[in-house]
């Protein structure tokens, strides 16, 4: 039986991502969350992106926050407000924004990553174990 810190060098190295320091991930997973999220938006959308690019991730998460709140079922969107409260050490938000966003999750290894730290950082047991099987699905 593996252990969770066991489960999460599998998760990492299931995408390549094994010898990457974890804190790199923080700083690159906003840009590869905007790049992924430019094609199809709306405004509001886009403004949020710019915001998140140009630094002002208070702001963006305001805006963030009002769309999720017209649109509870945009997965793309928790998955950014996720990653801002990952960023921030707010990890009971961060899993829940990323628990809401399981679609995404599966197919981007950087919020996978970043899911298992909130759940060992915020010290739920079997945190690497449950983003082992997101990543599954």
């Amino acid at each position: 039986m593996r252990t969770d810190q066991q489960r999460a060098t599998a998760v990492r190295g299931s995408y390549g991502i094994g010898s990457w320091p974890s804190s790199l991930f923080r700083v690159i997973a906003p840009l590869c969350l905007s790049i992924t999220l430019l094609t199809g938006q709306t405004p509001r959308e886009r403004e949020a992106l710019t915001l998140l690019q140009s630094g002002r991730v208070d702001q963006a998460q305001r805006v963030l926050s009002e769309l999720v709140k017209e649109n509870p079922q945009n997965q793309p969107v928790h998955a950014l407000l996720g990653q801002i409260a990952f960023g921030k050490h707010d990890y009971s938000n961060a899993i829940s924004h990323f628990q809401k966003a399981p679609g995404f999750l599966a197919n981007n290894p950087v919020l996978l990553l970043s899911y298992a730290e909130a759940l060992d950082g915020s010290g739920r047991s079997g945190g690497a174990s449950r983003v082992e099987q997101v990543g599954k699905k």
